[in-house]
């Protein structure tokens, strides 16, 4: 059985005022694949959204964004996935600067009997230009594969010695597919001391969860890729 756990992908979404003149059009592939999201002001292209798919999935296999640049449509980041077995691999994502390709982020996904095992986040340290790991997520099941656990743990960089410090971690337990409680260890800078707690209303859960969630997908990204 496959455990409980979805992949989701997001395309970019582009806000259109409708008085601009900006519009939006799908390019569809004959399998009805999204091929392409063209932006357009007037009857000028602005922006262009090229994907590829890995083979005649519907999984994709790179997302390269274009812009006009003096009448020309250049490449300024990119996204590539990488699969394994049917199960995504990895994620990597890219800027262009100067005419070159500059990796910014990578998503690793590990799996263990074709359930999601752990997944690792990394990021660029623009001061240091160091790739480093700031997140890791690790999954646990039970006899018949649903999901019993989830720890994830953060980590903060130290651009003087160039070493990964754990700031956080967040252990959320579930029952019947739901998270039942949480349990976080994060470290107060000001005292170094690591502060306990135990949650389990499932509002905050739920608020913590989805901050952490939105954090990591942006942080992978890096903030030049997200500008």
């Amino acid at each position: 059985m496959k455990p409980f756990f979805k992949i989701y992908i997001f395309f970019a979404v582009i806000f259109l005022a409708s008085c601009s003149g900006m519009r939006e059009i799908e390019r569809k592939d004959i399998l009805g694949r999204v091929s392409a999201i063209v932006v357009y002001d007037g009857a000028k292209i602005e922006k262009i959204n090229e994907i590829t798919y890995n083979e005649n999935s519907f999984n994709p296999a790179s997302i390269i964004y274009k812009k006009d640049q003096k009448g020309q449509l250049v490449p300024f980041k990119e996204e590539n996935y990488i699969y394994q077995y049917n199960n995504l691999k990895s994620i990597s994502f890219y800027i262009y600067s100067n005419n070159k390709k500059i990796r910014t982020g990578l998503i690793n996904y590990n799996y263990h009997n074709n359930n999601l095992k752990n997944v690792a986040y990394y990021t660029l340290d623009e001061k240091t230009g160091v790739f480093y790991m700031f997140a890791f997520d690790s999954y646990e099941y039970d006899e018949n594969y649903k999901l019993t656990s989830r720890r994830l743990i953060e980590y903060d960089f130290q651009a003087e010695t160039k070493e990964n410090t754990q700031i956080a971690q967040y252990v959320f337990t579930y029952d019947k597919e739901k998270i039942t409680e949480m349990k976080t260890s994060i470290l107060d800078k000001s005292s170094n001391k690591v502060i306990e707690k135990k949650e389990k209303n499932p509002d905050i859960i739920e608020n913590t969860f989805k901050n952490i969630v939105e954090t990591c997908n942006l942080k992978v990204r890096n903030r030049d890729f997200n500008k």
